[in-house]
């Protein structure tokens, strides 16, 4: 299936990474240990009618190559002629698979696969990938491949650990001139987990829908472009949770005043056991949740007491 021979680099077409299934093709020390090594081993590629030959493997070394100007034959791999989309794209698949993907790469790998016609007469795709040792839902299939919307700061952010990347796919349901606002103005300022990213873009996509508001209209607010303007003027990223909780304060006014109320109330009650009253996030149910933990009925009676001591107190919380 395969014939080894050696040629010029201008011999061979990348075909703007048609094959290539990593989002960085970078790697200095690959770089280097070619420098001083050579090429260790061969690229795999495919013979066209024009006597040239497609890359299908092996973009990081063959674009170190150019980086360094290496001026000898280049020793290759020639699959055989007549091979389909799908067998290419495993052939690129399995030799990349020897080495780990990032997350980032994941997100390309299916985005490629799954915009060609590669895949087209798999009925499920699922078991397609888990046959080459890749182990994933459509549901996350769904979320790689949303991640390749994104534009390029929030994914640079990503690539270089600025930004989680679990989460950061809810984003993509902005407009690519929402996510340039939103990298200038918060996500390039504040320091976010994955559960933040996912909680931010749910409460700017609420606060667009029940104001009809732009998001630059949005995040002009008072209250958050005064937090936003403190965190442009610091020389570093600041924690989220403060923006978060302005956020959730515009997009649930009432219940973050009753939250704030009954705070307040709850502070005046000093519990000699450790009981926690608890309201639901969005303080529209009724009554109090009262958590305790008991270990035994000595711990049973004394809960009950002073209960039964706070009694009035707690009724004014009903």
């Amino acid at each position: 299936m395969l014939s080894f021979k050696k040629v010029k680099i201008q011999d061979i077409d990348p075909l703007d990474g048609k094959y290539c299934l990593r989002y960085s093709l970078k790697d200095d020390l690959l770089t280097e240990s070619i420098k001083n090594q050579g090429l260790m081993a061969p690229l795999l590629c495919r013979k066209t009618d024009s006597g040239r030959y497609e890359l299908i493997s092996g973009f990081k070394r063959f674009y170190a190559l150019l980086s360094i100007s290496w001026g000898e034959d280049i020793p290759i791999s020639v699959i055989k002629e007549g091979l389909s989309e799908e067998q290419l794209f495993s052939f690129a698949l399995d030799m990349n698979y020897r080495q780990s993907y990032s997350e980032l790469d994941f997100s390309v790998l299916f985005s490629k696969l799954l915009g060609s016609d590669a895949l087209k007469e798999n009925r499920d795709i699922t078991k397609w990938f888990n046959r080459h040792g890749i182990d994933v839902s459509l549901k996350q299939i769904d979320c790689y491949q949303k991640v390749q919307l994104l534009n390029k700061e929030i994914l640079e952010s990503v690539y270089h650990g600025q930004l989680p990347f679990r989460g950061i796919w809810d984003l993509a349901e902005f407009s690519p001139e929402e996510q340039g606002l939103l990298w200038n103005s918060v996500l390039s300022l504040f320091v976010f987990t994955s559960s933040e990213i996912q909680l931010l873009a749910q409460l700017l996509k609420d606060l667009k829908h029940i104001h009809d508001h732009a998001l630059g209209d949005i995040l002009k607010k008072p209250e958050l472009f005064s937090l936003i303007e403190e965190a442009g003027e610091g020389k570093e990223r600041l924690r989220s949770e403060k923006l978060i909780a302005v956020l959730n304060q515009c997009r649930y006014p009432k219940s973050f005043e009753a939250k704030k109320e009954f705070r307040k109330k709850i502070s005046k009650i000093k519990f000699k056991q450790k009981i926690q009253l608890v309201k639901s996030e969005s303080m529209e149910e009724e009554g109090v949740e009262l958590r305790v933990r008991i270990k035994n009925k000595k711990d049973l009676s004394l809960v009950l007491e002073e209960l039964e001591e706070k009694k009035s107190i707690l009724e004014d919380l009903l």
